[in-house]
């Protein structure tokens, strides 16, 4: 009776009965070498893994968590209470004008003042 291959898929492919001791041996040694294979592999991740914690900490990829703001604007708000005249408020404001105008000129170069404000609606 010939030998017939059968389609077998999964762990019952291991076990055809048509196996030689050779076979059974080459298939150990495929074995054996997939496992250290499988090491290498892994410990070829964990190193990888490694230099790329390294990296930051030896200044070869810079981060920035908070870039650096290039602009040179400041902006001051200034609430007053709630019902309190215009006229009083710009008072207040113009005291905080002439401190900004005793500063040095390269310091302050130019501001300006908006009093009031509408009511914001939805």
């Amino acid at each position: 009776m010939p030998r017939m291959k059968k389609k077998l898929f999964g762990h019952d492919a291991l076990y055809l009965s048509s196996r030689s001791s050779s076979d059974t041996r080459d298939f150990s040694a495929y074995l054996i070498a997939s496992r250290s294979r499988l090491w290498r592999f892994l410990l070829a991740i964990v190193g990888l893994f490694i230099v790329s914690l390294l990296l930051p900490i030896t200044g070869i990829l810079r981060t920035e968590f908070f870039p650096a703001d290039n602009q040179d604007i400041v902006y001051i708000n200034f609430t007053a209470e709630p019902g309190q005249k215009l006229d009083v408020t710009s008072q207040q404001i113009s005291q905080i004008e002439d401190i900004l105008r005793k500063e040095k000129p390269d310091t302050v170069l130019s501001f300006t003042t908006t009093v009031g404000q509408k009511a914001a609606t939805e």
